[in-house]
Parts: structure tokens; sequence; C-alpha cells
């Protein structure tokens, strides 16, 4: 019982280790300052494969309105099939 709670409790921390940073371009004058009701979907561009994105649709909700955060290193040729598909 130990060894499955000794294994279980590893499992746990070396999961949890997969952080992913998005770079997201800033826009200087925003009219827009609040957005309620919103699913974030985020394209993270992926270092270790050339040309490559990630999608990660998780928290998408169909019935609110979503919020793509692209990451500003991704073409747009490689973005506009991974919106499409949404």
């Amino acid at each position: 019982m130990r060894q499955l709670f000794f294994i279980t409790f590893l499992m746990v921390l070396t999961s949890c280790g997969k952080q992913k940073s998005v770079l997201l371009p800033e826009i200087q004058n925003a009219k827009i300052t609040e957005i309620f009701d919103v699913s974030p979907a985020y394209l993270f561009y992926d270092e270790t494969k050339p040309d490559s994105l990630e999608l990660i649709r998780g928290n998408l909700i169909i019935s609110t309105n979503w919020m793509v955060n692209i990451d500003k290193r991704l073409k747009l040729k490689q973005v506009i099939p991974s919106i499409m598909m949404l």
C-alpha cells in the first residue's frame, strides 16, 4: 500500500512541471478594458518542432465568447487552419 501511494505521489509531482509560455502582442491604445463571459483558447508555439503549434481547447465552453490567445511567434498561415477548426 505504501509503495502504491509513493508511486502515485511521484507521478503527481512529475506531471505538474509542464509549464508553457506564450508571448502575446501588446496593444497600445485599447478601447476595451474588461471582458466578461469568456472562454480562453491558447495557441502555443512549440519550440521543440519547427513550424508547429499546439492548440489548448480544454477551457472552451460553447455558450460563452471565445478569446483566442495566439503566440506572436506564430505565422498567420499556421494559425488560420486551427482557428477555422474551432
